[in-house]
């Protein structure tokens, strides 16, 4: 499998089950009823360019609705930051400590990303 295919894979199921698990906007809980998750987007809590490691790990992830998307990242990562650290603690204090650490993110590590979402999609959904 290319870089490329590898990337393409594991960002395909990186999205996937974040958006199984959450179902709806975690903001405004649009969509709740898991019906209508097309505009529904897959947002990493901590950018990819601030923490290239945690980049597939779900629990960087949380659905947002488009326009709530969009205000995120046209300057609205404060008050997300607030949001997100006052619902989930626990996981925010795990994201802000994984992000300074060093992990080099290579084929091999990459490999091993997309066993680990594969594993879980085996579990849970019997592929």
């Amino acid at each position: 499998m290319s870089r490329e295919n590898i990337d393409n894979t594991l960002a395909k199921l990186w999205r996937e089950r974040v958006v199984s698990r959450d179902m709806a906007c975690q903001w405004n809980e649009r969509a709740r009823d898991g019906r209508h998750t097309t505009g529904i987007a897959a947002h990493h809590v901590i950018l990819k360019s601030r923490a290239k490691h945690l980049q597939y790990d779900p629990r960087n992830g949380i659905t947002l609705c488009t326009a709530c998307h969009l205000y995120v990242h046209s300057g609205g990562e404060t008050l997300f930051g607030m949001f997100f650290s006052g619902r989930w603690p626990e996981t925010w204090d795990y994201l802000t400590a994984e992000r300074y650490k060093y992990v080099k993110a290579n084929a091999a590590w990459k490999r091993e990303q997309l066993a680990k979402l594969k594993g879980y999609y085996e579990r849970n959904y019997k592929m």
